[in-house]
């Protein structure tokens, strides 16, 4: 049981229910039911296609030393047993938004699922660039709480976390793989950096840090973060996230181990940022 919930990576597929409830309340202002009941299901769909993506990439997984004591590269899993739990999965999981938030928010999870699988997953081994389809699923998650609370796609509040999430996910992805160097060219894939120096990329990422802080910071002025307390929870999160990647950066020894600490500081901050949406709506009635 353990080694399958590990296969759904659940840290990950856990941040993107919480966002798809962030849109939920950033759509109704408030958090019920319907709400946790949608996010419960993008939580089960992220998980069916966060199983599948390890089934794509067992092979690749095997040669990377971050991911080789994954279930399936480790042999503690047979990969079709994976495929049936994502599987299941994933139907159940588009099958409850239909039930419980209607067809047009499990259609945006299903272009989420395509977009991931199909597309992003596949580009990892062709191009640097496979990234943007990764930042472009990040953006849709809150579109499927968002729709779910009967929003619209043009609204500010749905823009502006979905620029949040975009830029959230290059960082998010550039410090994972520089916290194992290595590893991504050993599994045959095509590093995003791939082409620039060291302080080039350094630079790079401490723009991506700051402009998913800043973007955090004025979402006051589309309609999120309204209570001044969450706001500067926020802008403390976001600080704590750039000054302690200058500081990484300032070390005598910036190594994998260094980079792997700003990775966690970026996804803190992401978690940080999201709960506060959701707090905000909650107590917006």
């Amino acid at each position: 049981m353990i080694r399958k919930f590990k296969l759904i990576r659940p840290g990950v597929a856990l941040l993107a229910g919480l966002t798809a409830l962030a849109g939920y309340a950033a759509s109704l202002r408030r958090v019920d039911g319907p709400g946790l009941a949608a996010a419960w299901w993008v939580f089960i769909l992220a998980g069916g296609a966060l199983a599948l993506n390890q089934v794509q990439e067992c092979g690749i997984d095997a040669r990377m030393k971050r991911t080789r004591a994954r279930p399936l590269p480790s042999g503690t899993l047979h990969p079709f047993g994976a495929l049936a739990l994502s599987a299941l999965m994933v139907v159940a999981g588009l099958g409850g938004l239909v039930l419980t938030a209607g067809p047009v928010p499990a259609g945006w999870g299903t272009l989420a699922l395509v977009l991931y699988n199909g597309i992003y997953t596949p580009l990892k081994k062709r191009t640097a660039f496979a990234g943007l389809a990764g930042a472009i699923v990040g953006a849709l998650i809150p579109v499927v709480g968002y729709m779910a609370g009967g929003g619209a796609l043009t609204d500010r509040e749905l823009i502006a976390l979905m620029v949040f999430l975009a830029l959230w996910q290059i960082p998010h992805v550039w410090l994972l793989l520089l916290s194992g160097p290595g590893d991504y060219e050993r599994a045959g894939l095509v590093p995003p950096m791939r082409g620039l120096g060291g302080r080039q990329v350094a630079r790079i990422i401490a723009v991506w840090l700051i402009a998913v802080a800043g973007v955090a910071a004025i979402f006051p002025a589309y309609g999120l973060l309204r209570y001044p307390v969450l706001y500067a929870i926020c802008l403390c999160a976001g600080a704590w996230m750039v000054l302690g990647y200058i500081r990484v950066l300032r070390s005598p020894r910036t190594d994998g181990v260094g980079m792997l600490r700003a990775f966690r500081a970026v996804n803190i901050f992401a978690f940080v940022t999201v709960l506060a949406v959701i707090a905000d709506g909650a107590i917006s009635r």
